[in-house]
């Protein structure tokens, strides 16, 4: 039986854990079917979720913000510049101000410990570069619908993955 998501709790790669994986796959194929019955759901309609950065990458910043535009969330993209040996106190009093901010946020390129850092003070739920790891998200669109489109493949488990972590 798996773990509710709860704030402040890091998600990175969907296959790390087996019965979250299986929420995501389900998840995906109700998004997948309701699209291909005319009906694509909107369930984040008026949410805010934020997407930090180290380093630019258009490409996996524009996935993370077509998943969730489609989802009808609204989306800030934003440089962040913390580091590991910043002082904690910047850590975070920034992690509290994004998680008064946005109901969510992915960040990109950010070292493993600062992401941890903010899980744990944000209070919200973090993904780690949920986007960037293309090769788990095209493994799990295969198992959502064989055949798909690399890249709508990769958005349908991208949108599962961000509704798990804010169920």
């Amino acid at each position: 039986m798996s773990l509710p998501p709860t704030p402040g709790r890091v998600f990175d790669d969907p296959l790390a854990v087996e019965d979250a994986t299986g929420d995501i796959v389900g998840r995906a194929r109700q998004l997948w079917t309701a699209r291909q019955e005319g009906r694509p759901p909107q369930p984040l309609r008026g949410r805010h979720l934020g997407l930090v950065y180290a380093v630019a990458c258009s490409r996996s910043q524009a996935l993370f913000c077509d998943a969730a535009h489609a989802l009808g969330a609204q989306v800030a993209v934003m440089p962040l510049q913390l580091r590991v040996d910043d002082p904690p106190h910047e850590v975070s009093s920034t992690a509290r101000m994004l998680g008064r901010l946005y109901e969510a946020i992915e960040c990109q390129g950010v070292e493993p410990i600062v992401v941890g850092r903010i899980a744990e003070h944000a209070g919200i739920p973090v993904l780690d570069d949920a986007a960037v790891r293309l090769a788990s998200l095209d493994l799990l669109a295969q198992r959502v619908q064989p055949g798909l489109p690399a890249r709508q493949g990769r958005t349908l488990v991208l949108q599962a993955l961000i509704l798990h972590a804010l169920a």
